[in-house]
Order: C-alpha cells, then sequence, then structure tokens
C-alpha cells in the first residue's frame, strides 16, 4: 500500500471490544453490540467463541494498511506476547473522512491472566491503545 503522501499520521479516535457489531443497510450506522471491558473466562486457556472490534480513523490521506494486534502484557517470564494479529486496508479519500473498522474475530485463545492490550496501527505505526483484563472467574458458592 502506498504510505500518505504528507507527514501527518491518522488519527485513532475509538478502539471498542464489543460482542458483536451491527451495520445498518442504507445509512451504514454502526451498532456495538455488548460491549465489554473484560474477559471471563472458568479457567484457562480459554477459547472465546466471538468478539468484535470497532475502530474510527481520521485524518488519512490515501491507502494504508492498518493492522489490530493482541498481547499478553503478563507472560510468564515478564516480557509482551503478541497473541495475535489481523491486517486490514484503508483508503482515505481526504483527511476530514472517518474511516470505520470492524474486525470480526472468532475462536480467540487466551491461556494467561491479566492484563492484555489492543493495539492499532497505521503504517507500522501505533496510534492507539485498548487495555483489557482476562479474568477467572470465581466459582458460584
Amino acid at each position: 500500500m502506498d504510505n500518505p503522501p504528507n507527514n501527518e499520521r491518522p488519527l485513532a479516535l475509538a478502539l471498542i471490544l464489543c460482542d458483536q457489531i451491527i451495520t445498518e443497510a442504507g445509512t451504514f450506522k454502526k451498532s456495538l453490540i455488548g460491549a465489554f471491558n473484560s474477559v471471563m473466562a472458568e479457567r484457562l486457556p480459554v477459547i472465546y467463541p466471538h468478539m468484535a472490534v470497532y475502530a474510527s480513523l481520521t485524518n488519512g490521506q490515501g491507502n494504508t494498511d492498518a493492522k489490530l494486534r493482541c498481547v499478553s502484557m503478563e507472560a510468564a517470564d515478564g516480557l509482551e506476547r503478541t497473541l495475535w494479529e489481523v491486517n486490514a486496508p484503508i483508503a482515505f479519500a481526504n483527511p476530514n473522512q472517518v474511516v470505520e473498522l470492524c474486525f470480526d474475530l472468532n475462536r480467540i485463545t487466551f491461556d494467561t491472566p491479566g492484563l492484555h492490550s489492543l493495539e492499532l496501527y497505521c503504517a507500522d505505526e501505533l496510534l492507539m491503545e485498548r487495555r483489557f483484563h482476562v479474568n477467572i472467574a470465581s466459582p458460584q458458592k
């Protein structure tokens, strides 16, 4: 993909975790269903069946690549560990355009509890980070 022709970088406006994103026919409005801040599991590793990530960007020019990366920040060795990443091409018609990205993610495995991070990159530059926790649910008494 082409790099933007100016020195400005795209700006991330939003990065939201949810269960589902519905795009309305005709208006293309997005409904974010079941926004959440943590993943609950009975035990680890857990395969999370489905999650969606909504991202919104502006201030870009031309064609570029976006990348969404998930990082476990509490690996046993104390180092960050990339769990997965997905790429998406973006085309900005002009810097005032708002581009919305919807990532549908299926069967995501989490094997470490604690702090995790979603990182949104554009042209290999970090634009926004969204932290969330993976928690083990307490047994019901």
